[in-house]
């Protein structure tokens, strides 16, 4: 199966904050997906889970034969906040047993024995109730519905939020332990790109098109992850230097200090580095390639 968003466009409040956004999740592979603060992540995810209507466009999704499906709870599990599902909906005293029992009547390939397992790798009594835990244990229980849903296409949305080191380390290893398993697509967005540098197979970078208004989020690049670090690297040396030696190339300005200069170069199909002693080259990561897309303001 594959998943298609075609020309999505989100207005809200008199804000365009989706602009025209296309993109196909195909099967099998982990996405990652990142952006400023307010850039439409979220509202990308509703959408593309049928939480929330598109003003403009449609998201389709496609069998293995190229069949258009109608779209079910089996097939897509973007999970709520935590949160607010205790505040808006009185779960306070429902145990984790409980909510996974609810959440089995919406999933149909539900796999209960998965929620209690990974539940008691993070040490989670089944009787827990939901109102007592703390907002690291939120997220670690919305990772665990995410995975159990056994949805064709798992949304998680910033997953790692309130996680300490140690609990984002289990959860990237539960998470490769079901992809292994399951063959499943998953789509997750994150700030911490460089930790899920190893997991994700394509990286996507949301951002603004106007920056003045912050207005009409699109992608900006969709992209291989090992390809993509293949072709980035940052080049420092004295500021003429720098400058004579991108000329040609797809270059960011990442900052001047004193006589010193840093751009980003991201090679295209056929180039070289530049090779010269009066300067240093060095890989640049993820999250430097996303500020350095970013520096052209």
């Amino acid at each position: 199966m594959k998943l298609q968003a075609e020309n999505i466009t989100k207005i809200c409040n008199g804000k365009r904050v989706l602009d025209h956004i296309s993109l196909t999740l195909e099967p099998g592979k982990i996405y990652g997906i990142t952006g400023r603060i307010g850039v439409g992540k979220t509202t990308l995810f509703s959408i593309l889970s049928g939480q929330a209507p598109a003003d403009d466009g449609a998201v389709h999704l496609y069998n293995e034969n190229g069949a258009l499906e109608e779209i079910f709870p089996g097939h897509i599990c973007f999970p709520q906040d935590l949160s607010l599902v205790i505040q808006e909906k009185g779960h306070q005293n429902q145990s984790m047993a409980e909510y996974f029992q609810e959440l089995s009547r919406i999933y149909p390939n539900w796999d209960n024995n998965l929620a209690n397992t990974l539940a008691a790798r993070f040490l989670f009594p089944p009787d827990k109730k939901l109102g007592d835990l703390s907002k690291g244990m939120m997220s670690m229980v919305t990772i665990i519905c995410a995975l159990s849903s056994k949805a064709d296409f798992t949304l998680l949305d910033e997953p790692e939020a309130c996680m300490d080191s140690l609990s984002r380390e289990k959860f990237y290893h539960m998470l490769l332990e079901e992809f292994a398993d399951s063959g499943r697509t998953f789509l997750l967005a994150s700030h911490l790109l460089d930790e899920l540098s190893e997991l994700i197979d394509e990286v996507i970078f949301l951002d603004y098109d106007d920056k003045h208004t912050l207005d009409c989020g699109h992608i900006r690049l969709m992209e291989n992850t090992r390809r993509l670090l293949a072709r980035s690297f940052l080049i420092s040396g004295l500021q003429e230097k720098v400058d004579a030696a991108v000329q040609g190339y797809e270059a960011y300005d990442m900052g001047n200090f004193g006589r010193s200069k840093s751009m980003a170069v991201l090679l295209k199909d056929g180039q070289e580095l530049p090779d010269s002693v009066d300067f240093t080259i060095r890989p640049l990561t993820l999250q430097k390639i996303f500020a350095a897309l970013c520096s052209e303001e």
